[in-house]
């Protein structure tokens, strides 16, 4: 072969060298990009999943309006914001969260201890920290321990709804029971779609899940607060109502059949414009207790021993709801209840002492009862710090037997 030859063979040589060269190092740099990639998505699927720290925000309290006025609208609590009309697609358009297997046995928590010279389930919605410990800590701050924790559901849209367990794996461990307030309705779904089966795909994948984590036998509110106007459920078409509750509440019934099913309504009359006693009422077959959410303040003043009197007797008030529970069977609960600092009453030691005489000579007749501890009717804070100190001095002293 000639030099020029063995020249044309080197440079050909060389040159596929350097090209091979070139696919080797564009291929690692593409599987590393691919890699970064992967660990970017990763993260942005976690964070997206990242479960809220639930907290139920209220707004200032309206009670049941006078005869000749008009009460302003409470503005809805929600324990995260819909920025979007939620509207529930068709079961077969929409494929459902995947629900957590139940287990074979579901463990049911142990009965928590009852204070004592109390024959009542007594709870709490902490609020300063949503979760076991801080319904331990309460507990020892009044000097008797929590029977029972109040907690909510996120209401951004049915999707999270359906699979959010995150406030009742806070109280994993924990020996009481837990009430949840269960959204009736969401985003633009209305009632009827909801007694429809618009939703069913969501009611049911909730309560499967509640049985995999050991609390089928939970208090169910349904659609509580119903008779104001601040839910979006508000009962102003009292059929589509009736019909909404009794068919959720067949639901949760039929995976959960030992949960308590709560009708939960407000203090007083109806924002909503119709009587909760003679045209809300879902039926004694599908209704366990008769929940009634209380705080004072408002149009009835309960400043004192005689005008608690007058609050408790007041239309539609305590004593006519614990009425309506005893015709129909049931006990009364109170899941919601406290003193608010921001309403006219303010610091009122005289309607904690009226609630708690009320729950002893009642003790019969109620299922649970549970302390409102956040925001302007808070009692307790790691920090110590509350605005309302001659009721939560009260308070305490009912709880330790100071003042039974």
């Amino acid at each position: 072969m000639s030099f020029a030859r063995r020249s044309l063979a080197a440079v050909v040589v060389l040159a596929l060298l350097s090209a091979l060269t070139v696919v080797i190092a564009g291929s690692a740099d593409a599987s590393a990009r691919h890699r970064s990639a992967h660990s970017s998505g990763a993260k942005h699927h976690k964070a997206a999943h990242r479960k809220p720290v639930h907290r139920k925000h209220r707004a200032p309290r309206h009670t049941a309006p006078r005869p000749t006025s008009t009460t302003a609208a409470k503005a809805p609590a929600t324990s995260a914001p819909t920025k979007h009309p939620v509207k529930a697609p068709a079961p077969t358009t929409s494929p459902a969260p995947s629900p957590t297997p139940a287990p074979t046995t579901s463990p049911t928590p142990t009965p928590a201890p009852t204070p004592s010279g109390v024959t009542w389930t007594s709870g709490v919605y902490p609020g300063d920290g949503i979760d076991a410990a801080a319904a331990t800590r309460f507990g020892t701050w009044r000097g008797a321990p929590v029977g029972l924790a109040t907690v909510y559901t996120d209401r951004s849209s049915w999707a999270n709804f359906a699979d959010d367990m995150w406030c009742v794996q806070q109280y994993q461990g924990f020996a009481g029971r837990i009430s949840i307030g269960i959204p009736l309705t969401l985003g633009s779904t209305t009632l009827a779609d909801v007694a429809n089966g618009a939703a069913d795909q969501y009611f049911t994948t909730y309560a499967h899940n509640l049985a995999a984590l050991g609390r089928g036998t939970a208090d169910l509110r349904i659609g509580w607060e119903f008779n104001g106007d601040w839910m979006p459920w508000s009962a102003t078409d009292p059929t589509a109502f009736v019909a909404a509750f009794r068919h959720v509440a067949r639901l949760f019934k039929t995976v959960l059949p030992q949960a308590t099913i709560d009708w939960n309504g407000n203090w007083g009359g109806s924002q909503s414009g119709h009587d909760p006693f003679t045209e809300l009422w879902p039926g004694d077959d599908v209704v366990d207790v008769v929940g009634l959410d209380a705080y004072d303040g408002g149009w009835v003043p309960a400043r004192t021993a005689a005008e608690f009197a007058t609050w408790a007797a007041a239309d539609h008030g305590l004593d006519a709801w614990l009425a309506f529970a005893q015709q129909h069977g049931k006990k009364l609960a109170l899941p919601e209840w406290g003193d608010l600092a921001n309403e006219a009453d303010g610091d009122n030691p005289a309607f904690i002492d009226g609630m708690v005489g009320f729950f002893r000579a009642h003790a019969a007749d109620l299922a649970y009862e549970a302390y409102f501890n956040d925001t302007n009717s808070a009692f307790y804070t790691t920090g110590g710090a509350t605005s309302l100190t001659r009721s939560a001095a009260e308070y305490r002293a009912q709880w330790s037997g100071a003042a039974a």
